[in-house]
């Protein structure tokens, strides 16, 4: 789960890249203990390791406590449960934490159980202020093994997700509690994204972008962090940052240029002093583009000039501009062009921010 979550396997011999949120930092609490009696733990199955729901209790207290005292939390991942629920259970011992965790601003994110239940989940997935999440498999069809149902707010990835595994290794796991990771590595980069957002907002933000997955009985969206990081506004007053994106791909020919328009509206006043466009571009030698953005009035912005003394393949920056002297609302036209003959690349999309 921590794997999943932040993991960072950057230059280490045989790791997965990376977890939904490498850059963020992870607390561990506690929350398992050894039972060694057959009436807990099934016949022929102890000793094993539960988890008491006063020791829940107890660790979802701890983080509320860190919170308050200043640590920068924002999801706390509960990778367990059990019981069947198809209605949202008010009286569970952990309700209050979990409100008051959101009240405080972090989410509580839930599994929602592997017991392949159609209209149920798990507790504490049943408790409404909780974000409850589901499993899906890479080609989006919900895994045999998952709840779901009305109770259950998004669905994640969770089957043969390859993460760290005790012993200093890796393997490929599959259930609720590989999917509920990567939403708290969401939350984590959507923090930092929108650090003014509430829980409910970012919540807001991942359903909405969500890819829809319909299967008997409710739909239920499937995380897609990438819409959710950069969502289109409609309201200039809108709690998110005004983001406006092109996602679609753009071949650079040889020795030529591409241009790739996004059309801003709903902005007041012109340009601010500071906005903000991050590009992504793969070419087998990155000192050969030169990046423009082109404003709607005409305005040339010189993003990076060829650069012959760079290595590598990938362009990947967000560049700050003063874009104070150009109106906001109207074309704004990213321009790559290849300045030296002997290979080809592609724009993979971009995005402005005001």
């Amino acid at each position: 789960m921590a794997g999943i979550a932040v993991g960072n396997g950057q230059g280490v011999s045989g790791a997965p890249p990376a977890g939904v949120a490498p850059g963020a930092s992870l607390v561990a609490v506690q929350v398992f203990s050894k039972f060694t009696s057959e009436d807990f733990c099934g016949a022929g199955a102890a000793p094993c390791v539960l988890s008491f729901t006063s020791a829940q209790v107890a660790g979802l207290e701890k983080v509320l406590r860190l919170k308050e005292a200043g640590t920068p939390l924002v999801a706390a991942n509960l990778s367990l449960g059990s019981g069947r629920y198809t209605v949202s259970c008010d009286t569970d011992p952990r309700k209050q934490a979990i409100d008051g965790l959101l009240a405080a601003g972090v989410a509580t994110v839930v599994a929602a159980g592997n017991n392949g239940y159609g209209d149920a989940v798990s507790a504490p997935g049943c408790v409404p202020s909780a974000i409850t999440v589901g499993c899906t498999t890479d080609d989006d069809t919900v895994s045999t093994f998952s709840n779901r149902g009305p109770l259950l707010d998004l669905f994640a990835p969770g089957t043969s997700i390859v993460s760290s595994v005790p012993g200093d290794g890796w393997a490929p796991l599959s259930g609720t509690s590989m999917a509920a990771p990567h939403v708290s590595g969401a939350l984590a980069v959507l923090r930092q994204a929108f650090p003014q957002a509430s829980i409910a907002e970012l919540e807001s933000a991942m359903k909405t972008t969500g890819k829809p997955i319909t299967y008997t009985g409710a739909t239920t969206p499937r995380l897609r962090l990438d819409g959710a990081a950069l969502p289109q506004p409609t309201d200039p007053g809108a709690v998110w940052p005004p983001y406006f994106a092109n996602l679609d791909d753009h071949a650079i020919p040889d020795r030529g240029r591409v241009d790739s328009p996004i059309n801003v509206s709903g902005i007041l006043d012109k340009g601010p002093a500071r906005l903000h466009v991050w590009v992504p571009v793969k070419h087998p030698w990155v000192g050969d583009p030169k990046l423009d953005l082109i404003s709607p009035n005409g305005m040339v912005y010189k993003l990076r000039l060829p650069a012959p003394q760079d290595n590598g393949d990938v362009i990947w920056e967000t560049y700050p501009v003063d874009g104070s002297a150009s109106p906001a609302n109207g074309t704004w036209t990213l321009r790559v062009e290849d300045v030296t003959a002997g290979d080809t690349g592609y724009l993979d999309g971009w995005w402005i921010k005001f």
